[in-house]
C-alpha cells in the first residue's frame, strides 16, 4: 500500500469511527498510519524559507481554557509535569507571554479537536506565538550548549520560526489530569522526540508511544476530515509535540505548495493589543 493510500485509509477509517461513536478513541491510533512529515534533512537545512509567503491576515486571539482545552505558557512558568525546562536552571524565559495566542483559524481547529476527545482526556497547550525576543533568548543559549546541533531543533532568529507566526502550536495530551507517556517530555531534544522513533516498536510501551503521537497527529488533523472548513495541520519530524497549519511555509512545503499563507504575525500587524 502506497503512503497515498494508507493516509486516505486512515482519513476513512476516522470518519467511521467518529459517526459511530461520536468521539475520537485512544485505541483509534493503533490501526492508523504515521502522520505525513517532512525529510529530517530538508527540516534540518530549512529549505521551506525559500518559500513566498502572501499574508492572510487571519488575527491572533487569546486561547481561552474550557473544559476540555487547558494552557499554560511553558516560557512562562517551566515548573509543570511533563514540560522539560529547555534553559535548566531557570523557571521562565525573558520575553515570555503568560498566556497563550494563536490564529483564530488555529484555536477553532484546537477547540474542535478537544471537543472530540472521551472523557478523561484534554488537550494541554504550551505554546503558540512566541516573541522575537524569546526565540532569540533560546536560540542563543541552546547555540552554547549544543554547537551547529541546535539547528536541527530550533530556528535562528533571522529566519522567522513558524511559532512567529501565531499559526504554530506545543501541545500534548492529559488523562486525568496528567501527560501521557508520549516517550519523553516537551522540548526535549535528540532522536526520541523525532516523531517516528517510534515507529518499528515491539516492545508494549514503546507500542503505547507510538500511538499516543499517532493519536495527536491525527486528532489535530480530524476537524478537516470531518468538515473542509476546518484548516488541515502538520507535524514536523523532530518534535511530537508541535504542529501547525498547513498553511505556513513549513505546511505549504510538506504539501508541495508553491506559496504560503502565514507570515510573521507581529510585523503584519495581526497581534491584539491587550497581549501579554
Amino acid at each position: 500500500m502506497s503512503n497515498g493510500e494508507s493516509q486516505a485509509g486512515s482519513k476513512r477509517l476516522i470518519r467511521e469511527t467518529i459517526q459511530s461513536r461520536g468521539f475520537f478513541p485512544s485505541d483509534l491510533a493503533a490501526h492508523l498510519s504515521p502522520a505525513e512529515v517532512m525529510q529530517p534533512n530538508d527540516f534540518s537545512e530549512r529549505v521551506w524559507t525559500r518559500l513566498r509567503v502572501e499574508e492572510c491576515g487571519d488575527p491572533v486571539i487569546r486561547l481561552n481554557d474550557s473544559k476540555k482545552l487547558i494552557t499554560h505558557s511553558m516560557y512562562w512558568d517551566q515548573r509543570r509535569e511533563g514540560i522539560e525546562p529547555i534553559l535548566v536552571g531557570t523557571d521562565r524565559i525573558e520575553g515570555a507571554l503568560e498566556r497563550i495566542y494563536v490564529r483564530k483559524k488555529l484555536a477553532d481547529v484546537l477547540e474542535k479537536a478537544a471537543s472530540l476527545l472521551p472523557d478523561e482526556y484534554q488537550l494541554l497547550v504550551l505554546d503558540g506565538f512566541r516573541p522575537e525576543q524569546v526565540q532569540r533568548n533560546i536560540f542563543e543559549k541552546l547555540q552554547t550548549l549544543l554547537g551547529d546541533e541546535v539547528f536541527k531543533y530550533v530556528s535562528p532568529p533571522d529566519q522567522f520560526a513558524s511559532h512567529a507566526t501565531g499559526a504554530a502550536v506545543d501541545l500534548t495530551i492529559l488523562q486525568s489530569g496528567k501527560p501521557v507517556d508520549m516517550g519523553g517530555k516537551v522540548d526535549e531534544m535528540g532522536k526520541r522526540a523525532h516523531l517516528h522513533c517510534f515507529e518499528g516498536a515491539k516492545d508494549p510501551v514503546d507500542i503505547s508511544i507510538r500511538d499516543w503521537r499517532r493519536y495527536l497527529q491525527w486528532l489535530l488533523k480530524t476537524p478537516a476530515i470531518l468538515n473542509d472548513n476546518y484548516s488541515d495541520v502538520v507535524g514536523i519530524p523532530t518534535e511530537t509535540w508541535h504542529l501547525e497549519l498547513v498553511d505556513t511555509q513549513v505546511g505549504a512545503f510538506t504539501q508541495n505548495r508553491s506559496v504560503a499563507r502565514y507570515g510573521n504575525a507581529s510585523k503584519n500587524g495581526l497581534l491584539p493589543a491587550d497581549m501579554h
